[in-house]
C-alpha cells in the first residue's frame, strides 16, 4: 500500500525536478513546450471537437429514443383474487429427514 503512494510520489518528483533544470536560463520544461506546444494545442483542439460533436450526436439519439415512447404506461387490472395461501412447512423432522439434510449439506 505505502509503494502504491510512494511509487508515484517519487516519479513525479523526478520529473519535476528534471524539468526544471534551468538551459538558457529557461527551464527544460519552457523549451519542450516551445517545440510541443502547438502541436498539443492541436490535438487537445481535435479532442475537444471530437467530444462535443459525440455528446451532440449523443443528445440527439437520447432525444429520439424518448419521444419514441409511448407516454401512456400500460396498467394492468387484476380482478381476479389468487388462491389461499399455502401455509410454510413446520420446521419438525423426523430424525431420518434430519440425518438426509445433514449429509447433503456436508457434501
Amino acid at each position: 500500500m505505502i509503494s502504491f503512494v510512494l511509487k508515484p510520489l517519487f516519479w513525479f518528483t523526478l520529473s519535476f525536478l528534471v524539468l526544471s533544470v534551468p538551459i538558457e536560463d529557461k527551464p527544460l520544461f519552457d523549451h519542450i513546450s516551445s517545440v510541443f506546444g502547438p502541436t498539443a494545442r492541436g490535438v487537445i483542439n481535435d479532442f475537444n471537437n471530437r467530444a462535443e460533436e459525440t455528446v451532440k450526436v449523443g443528445k440527439k439519439a437520447l432525444n429520439q429514443l424518448f419521444q419514441s415512447i409511448p407516454k401512456s404506461a400500460d396498467k394492468v387490472e387484476v380482478r381476479q383474487s389468487g388462491t389461499a395461501r399455502e401455509k410454510a412447512p413446520d420446521d419438525e423432522y423426523t430424525i431420518e429427514e434430519r440425518q438426509l439434510l445433514e449429509q447433503i449439506l456436508s457434501q
